[in-house]
């Protein structure tokens, strides 16, 4: 994620600082220290330094401290922009820097991409995708090329590497699409719509002090065509470890098991009756090795086998019968850092069932 943020972070000041310049005027550095005067240029160099090493409230001083000299320094407004973005998700404030950059220079295109990511945080794809074709006509540029191609395919991330739309296939037939919703770094909600934009369901995200999810969602193979939520709620023990989930209106849930080291080596999914349902086995690295499923009387119905890449990440799922039969199987693709691009599931004989698209 680190590594997706600063190239994003490089690109959108890369823009910004083709497109403009500074003058030479001087002044204190940030903080009001008397003992040596930067440049604009300087504090700009400087500003960006900052936003590349996350150092995001030093980088909204800095940029701020251009723009109290030049009020419309547009590498100053979309460093601030995005630093404020980053550091609290203060869209109202980001959203003005970003909207004043583009007033100043409709051809910019960090402008343009700052403005359809402030957008695409809040959840509002149809004008996300007006003003990255606006921009892209304005602009050019392969990054708000592939922003439109983005939100017209109905899969978008924001400019952190979230996905915060995703769309979900049988075969060729769009089921739904299912919408993220974050405050600060934290998921907050989840709700899937119909093709035509009609809410199907929604789940609200809680967290503990710490972080974790207390309250999170699923979804079932058995709702999955359907775009239903399943909502789960989570237990911890004191070391921050995940070792119960309840599943709210089944009665159901899952225990999780952990080795000497703390990596997670088993976990078991029980009905409501108490019997199990299934249970994975995770190799030493905490990756997926099988899972036993199990009728009601304790019997293997059928089990799954896991296959990664060189880097321990699952590239392929294939289910068997208990006599060892294939009965499907789905492959996974992933880009150069891991992030999941697509999911196709095949039938045994190789054709595909569905395809879940990420980007």
């Amino acid at each position: 994620m680190k590594k997706i943020l600063a190239l994003l972070l490089a690109l959108i000041m890369m823009l910004a600082l083709a497109a403009c310049g500074g003058n030479g005027d001087t002044v204190d550095t940030p903080g009001g220290q008397p003992t040596a005067e930067l440049s604009v240029d300087e504090l700009l160099s400087l500003g960006q330094q900052y936003l590349s090493d996350y150092e995001f409230e030093q980088a909204i001083d800095t940029f701020a401290s251009v723009i109290e000299i030049d009020l419309r320094n547009v590498e100053a407004l979309i460093g601030r922009g995005t630093a404020l973005i980053l550091w609290q998700e203060d869209i109202p404030t980001a959203r003005a820097d970003f909207e004043l950059a583009l007033e100043i220079d409709e051809s910019n295109e960090g402008a343009g991409l700052g403005l359809v990511d402030i957008y695409i945080r809040l959840g509002e794809f149809d004008r996300a995708l007006e003003i990255a074709r606006r921009s892209y006509d304005a602009a050019g540029g392969e990054s708000l090329r592939d922003k439109v191609q983005s939100l017209e395919s109905g899969n978008v991330l924001d400019s952190e590497g979230r996905v915060r739309r995703a769309r979900y296939y049988y075969g060729d037939e769009l089921l739904f699409y299912l919408v993220r919703s974050y405050s600060q770094r934290f998921l907050t909600a989840v709700t899937t719509f119909d093709p035509a934009g009609n809410v199907i369901d929604h789940v609200n995200i809680t967290h503990d002090e710490y972080g974790n999810q207390l309250q999170t969602f699923t979804i079932s193979p058995g709702r999955v065509n359907t775009g239903r939520l399943g909502i789960l709620e989570n237990t911890f023990n004191s070391a921050g470890q995940l070792i119960r989930q309840d599943y709210l209106g089944t009665g159901g849930f899952t225990l999780f098991e952990y080795s000497e080291d703390g990596v997670l080596s088993r976990r078991t999914w029980y009905r409501s009756d108490g019997s199990v349902s299934h249970y994975t086995i995770f190799n030493s690295q905490g990756g997926q090795e099988r899972c036993n499923w199990f009728d009601s009387y304790g019997q293997l119905e059928s089990y799954f086998i896991y296959e990664h890449n060189p880097e321990g990440q699952v590239i392929r799922t294939s289910e068997y019968r208990a006599d060892g039969t294939l009965i499907w199987f789905a492959v996974i693709e992933r880009d150069e850092t891991g992030r999941v691009l697509s999911r196709t599931s095949y039938d045994a004989d190789g054709n595909i069932t569905y395809r879940t698209v990420f980007e």
